[in-house]
């Protein structure tokens, strides 16, 4: 489309930045601006327990896309500006400036990108010095401070997902004792089936990290104004330094809920279309902040993570440029490192799948990253997820001492275009001794699933 727009963005993080910087590639001639809460340029969230770490040596390097990077592209944008009311019918967004002028920029297009808020337990003692959320930039940071300064020997962690996880894993590096606490018998229960979340535990136990299932927290006991006890429902009471709480987000809705914008009981999320569009017209939804689904059931869900942020925003840029490219849904691909292994998942679990009334099997195949005569050859465990009745692929999670990331990308493309096992075990693989072994992984738990299934 030739026609000159002003659109403007609320937030400028996975989800905002993509919209621009998409947008800017097939549109020289519009005004984009960008309005952006926190005072940090738009950076990598997903390295911050890495920074933690110190596998990433500065914090800073986790900022993608600097000021200037926007100047180039001629983007507007206004860092520590938050948005404080949307104005559907004027068609303006009134924002607060650093030295707290409030002013308004009306708009053509809207999208909002305001992400989400991280949970916090509501027990006695949340107040204390010492206990953090692993959200933001800042919280990071001040965690570092609190680390050095409190010289840190121990430390609970709260939660059973990806963050979670990473922030265990990133503490024991710095060889603080970590207890992880979780509610239910194995972490990561979304996202990987019990055998394979064993698996992923038992590398982390190696390196102390110390799980505690089926425990709650019922309060926090401080001393001069920190933490120092973590007590449970269970009776446990373990002395800590620090707790770092990773317990989920909420979609940062408010803003858009005072404007009139629909708001999704069931997911929390702003409602949008097959083009991220909102009920009013004109005004689009994409990242932590915005409804999606899931592309096997078919439900509502949140999916906050990042490639769902930009691939939901290439959809509002398709949609702006005329193009009816509707929002394919998410699978949740996505992966983790527990020190030396690598994990990768996409798609329906198996435990989910029977749960949401698929009549699944999954198809369990170790085979080796490369041919045995060639150095530093490991093993792949993989497990494929295949609906019996039609013979899809609905799900596929793999472990390695080995980057497991194509692998799962290959298999959620799979899904994605509905591919059933047979046509799978034709699929045309890469093969070299250097890179991988003579029979992929994919392709020949398809067969296994062929086999089993009986389809020849």
């Amino acid at each position: 489309m030739s026609e000159k727009r002003k659109i403007v963005i609320i937030g400028g993080g996975s989800g905002g930045s993509t919209v621009a910087s998409f947008l800017r590639k097939f549109d020289r001639k519009s005004e984009i601006v960008i309005f952006e809460a926190g005072r940090w340029p738009t950076y990598s969230p997903c390295g911050l327990p890495y920074a933690l770490a110190k596998i990433v040596k500065d914090y800073k390097n986790l900022i993608e896309l600097t000021p200037a990077y926007y100047e180039k592209l001629k983007i507007k944008y206004h860092l520590e500006t938050p948005v404080i009311e949307i104005k559907p019918k004027s068609k303006t967004v009134v924002y607060k400036t650093k030295d707290g002028n409030v002013n308004e920029e009306d708009y053509d297009v809207l999208v909002i990108a305001t992400g989400s808020i991280g949970r916090r337990l509501n027990v006695e003692g949340s107040d204390l010095k010492g206990i953090f959320l692993a959200t933001t930039f800042d919280y990071f940071l001040e965690m570092e401070e609190h680390i050095v300064s409190r010289n840190v020997k121990k430390a609970a962690v709260v939660g059973a997902g990806f963050i979670a996880t990473e922030v265990a894993e990133a503490l024991a590096e710095r060889g603080i004792k970590v207890y992880v606490l979780h509610r239910g018998e194995t972490i990561l229960r979304k996202q990987f089936d019990p055998d394979f979340a064993k698996t992923i535990m038992s590398y982390m136990e190696k390196h102390g990290v110390v799980f505690m299932p089926g425990r709650h927290v019922h309060k926090y006991v401080g001393e001069n104004g920190y933490v120092r006890k973590v007590i449970t429902e269970e009776g446990d009471e373990i002395e800590v330094d620090m707790v770092v709480e990773a317990i989920g987000a909420t979609p940062n809705v408010g803003l858009a809920r005072r404007a009139g914008i629909e708001i999704s009981e069931q997911t929390g999320g702003i409602k949008v279309d097959e083009h991220m569009e909102t009920n009013i017209k004109g005004i689009y939804a994409v990242g932590d902040v915005a409804e999606s689904y899931n592309a096997i059931t078919g439900k509502k869900e949140m999916s906050m993570l990042a490639t769902t942020a930009f691939r939901q925003a290439r959809t509002v840029v398709y949609h702006l440029m005329g193009k009816d490219v509707k929002y394919p849904g998410h699978l949740n691909t996505s992966g983790v490192k527990a020190f030396e292994l690598y994990a990768g998942t996409t798609g329906l679990i198996n435990v989910i799948a029977r749960r949401e009334g698929f009549n699944s099997v999954a198809i369990p195949m170790t085979l080796p990253s490369n041919p045995h005569y060639f150095p530093g050859a490991t093993e792949i465990k993989f497990k494929l997820i295949v609906d019996k009745d039609s013979g899809r692929i609905i799900g596929a999670e793999a472990l390695s001492e080995r980057n497991v990331a194509d692998l799962i990308t290959a298999v959620s493309f799979l899904i994605m275009n509905k591919v059933n096992v047979l046509d799978t075990t034709l699929m045309d693989w890469c093969y070299t001794p250097p890179l991988s072994y003579d029979w992929n992984v994919i392709v020949e738990s398809a067969f296994q699933a062929v086999k089993r299934l009986k389809l020849v």
